[in-house]
């Protein structure tokens, strides 16, 4: 593998064909909407082809969604350039396809937009899976230190997991961590 391939680089979701994924919304979105309410604004950070949006749309939930080429990470503007407060900031599949020190931006921003209480929902890849097969960048995510990450924020963690068989495609069933913050 060159270096290139194992590096982030946002080029590859700005011209990623979202129009090969499901449209169905994930198994995480059924998962977290329990916790949500008829009315409350969410924001879909690095949503993908908007599956999971329109998914909480059709929940008559309030959503803003951006994604790569809306967005470039990289430029870290504060607050992700929102002006708005969240209830609820949902962050699927974001964490392990990005550096570091982006995965750090995320989580600062996802504290700086939520209300006081407000709820954020992570599905990420854990290091107690493998990376897929593909050539774009994959970074595999340690529980403790996310948990550690959210905690320095003052996020209460209300719900964690660790495991397989949770987001099944095709013929990969990763090993996920799937958390659920509240903002103190």
């Amino acid at each position: 593998m060159s270096k290139k391939n194992i590096q982030y680089d946002v080029n590859f979701w700005k011209t990623f064909d979202k129009t090969k994924v499901t449209t169905e919304h994930s198994s995480f979105a059924q998962f977290c909407l329990p916790y949500m309410k008829r009315g409350d604004l969410l924001v879909d950070i690095c949503c993908g082809n908007y599956r999971d949006t329109k998914f909480f749309t059709e929940n008559d939930l309030i959503v803003d969604a951006f994604d790569y080429e809306d967005f470039n990470l990289e430029d870290k503007l504060p607050m992700f350039g929102l002006a708005q407060m969240y209830d609820h900031a949902y962050c699927r599949f974001v964490l392990h396809a990005v550096p570091e020190h982006l995965e750090d931006y995320v989580l600062l921003n996802s504290y700086k937009v939520l209300n006081t209480d407000g709820f954020l929902y992570i599905e990420t890849r854990s290091d107690k899976g493998k990376k897929p097969g593909n050539d774009h960048y994959r970074r595999l995510i340690n529980m403790g230190t996310l948990k550690s990450k959210l905690i320095r924020l003052n996020f209460e963690i209300v719900f964690e997991s660790e495991s397989a068989d949770v987001s099944v495609y095709n013929n990969e069933n990763p090993v996920l961590i799937r958390l659920i913050a509240i903002k103190n």
